[in-house]
C-alpha cells in the first residue's frame, strides 16, 4: 500500500507539473501572438488603406512642426472630410509663401472635441506651429462626440482619458475602450481593418456610405446655440493655442448660411479668434459639390481655396 500511494502521488505531481508547463507555454504563445498582431497593426495596416496611410503621414508631419524665427512660418490646418475635400493646400500656399506655409492634418468624422484634445496631444508631443487653423461647419463647433478609437490613438493623451469621458458623458466601458485604443494600434484600428476588408469585397460600399452619412439629415442647430456654446469652446481652444504661443484661426466650411456670418464673425472679434467665412451656401452652386451635395468637388475646392487664401492672408497679419 505505501508503494502504491507513493506512485500515485508521483503521478499526480507529474501531471501537475505538466499542466503548469503547458499553461506557461500557452500564455507565452498567446502573448507572442498579441505582440505580433500589435506590431502588424502598427506597421502593415496603414499600408492597406489610403485613408489610414494619409492620416499617419499627416500626423507625423504635424508633430514635426517646430518653432521657427525665419520664413516661412508654419500653420497647422486641421479638420474633417470637409477640409480634405474643400481645401487644396498646395493652391492655398502659393499666395501665402514665402511668409507662411500650411500643413494639413485631416481626419474624417472629427468635430470640436477631437481637435480640442488633439491640439493638447500635438503640443504635448512637441508640435509648435505658429498658427492653428481649425476648419469646421458651424454645427461641428457644438457637436459633443469624437472619432472613438481612431481619435484615441492619434489625437488623445492618455492622461486626458477621464476628461474626455466627463466631457462626453461616456460609460465606463466606452471610457475603457478609449484607454485601450490610446495604447494599442490593433484595438484602435480593428474597425478600420474590417471596413477595409468590406471595401475590397464591396468596392461600391464607400460611395454608398457617403450618400447615407453625409450629414444633411442632421438637424441644424440654432444660431443662439452656436454662439453660446461656441463661445465657451473657442475660449478653451484658444487657451491651448496661447499656451503653445500660437495663433488660433477658425474657418467655417459650407454648409453655412450667409445670414449667420455677421454674428459668427462678431463672436470671433470678441474672443480675439478670427472666424473666416470664405464662401457661404449662397456663393456656391450645386455644380460645386460632389453627388452627395455636401463635399465640394474640384471646382468648388478651387473656388473655396481661392477665397480662403485672401481672408487667411489678412487674418495672419493681425
Amino acid at each position: 500500500m505505501p508503494l502504491s500511494t507513493s506512485s500515485s502521488d508521483a503521478a499526480t505531481g507529474n501531471t501537475r507539473t505538466d499542466l503548469v508547463r503547458a499553461t506557461r507555454v500557452l500564455l507565452v504563445a498567446v502573448l507572442g501572438l498579441c505582440v505580433t498582431a500589435e506590431f502588424g497593426a502598427r506597421l502593415f495596416v496603414p499600408k492597406m488603406s489610403n485613408t489610414l496611410s494619409r492620416i499617419r503621414l499627416e500626423a507625423t508631419a504635424a508633430r514635426a512642426m517646430a518653432v521657427t524665427n525665419h520664413a516661412p512660418k508654419e500653420m497647422l490646418i486641421v479638420g474633417n472630410s470637409l477640409l480634405i475635400a474643400g481645401v487644396d493646400v498646395a493652391q492655398l500656399n502659393q499666395p501665402l509663401e514665402p511668409t507662411w506655409r500650411g500643413v494639413r492634418f485631416g481626419m474624417e468624422q472629427t468635430t470640436y472635441y477631437d481637435w480640442y484634445f488633439g491640439m493638447k496631444r500635438l503640443t504635448a508631443d512637441g508640435a509648435r506651429p505658429s498658427a492653428f487653423v481649425v476648419c469646421f461647419e458651424p454645427r461641428h463647433l457644438i457637436t459633443s462626440a469624437v472619432r472613438t478609437e481612431l481619435f484615441a490613438y492619434y489625437l488623445m493623451r492618455t492622461r486626458d482619458t477621464l476628461e474626455v469621458a466627463r466631457a462626453l458623458d461616456l460609460t465606463p466601458s466606452k471610457t475603457a475602450d478609449l484607454f485601450v485604443a490610446n495604447t494599442s494600434a490593433l484595438w484602435a484600428l480593428r474597425k478600420e481593418i474590417r471596413k477595409n476588408v468590406l471595401g475590397h469585397l464591396l468596392p461600391s460600399l464607400p460611395d454608398l456610405m457617403k450618400l447615407i452619412t453625409h450629414g444633411l439629415g442632421a438637424p441644424s442647430p440654432s444660431l443662439d446655440d452656436i454662439l453660446t456654446i461656441g463661445k465657451r469652446r473657442l475660449k478653451a481652444m484658444r487657451a491651448i493655442a496661447d499656451a503653445a504661443d500660437a495663433k488660433l484661426i477658425v474657418v467655417l466650411m459650407p454648409p453655412l448660411t450667409a445670414g449667420d456670418t455677421p454674428a459668427l464673425q462678431q463672436l470671433g472679434k470678441e474672443l480675439g479668434v478670427p472666424i473666416l467665412t470664405p464662401l457661404t451656401d449662397q456663393d456656391l452652386a450645386p455644380a460645386d459639390y460632389e453627388p452627395d451635395q455636401y463635399h465640394l468637388n474640384s471646382n468648388g475646392r478651387w473656388r473655396f481655396t481661392a477665397a480662403l487664401a485672401d481672408q487667411l492672408q489678412l487674418a495672419l497679419q493681425q
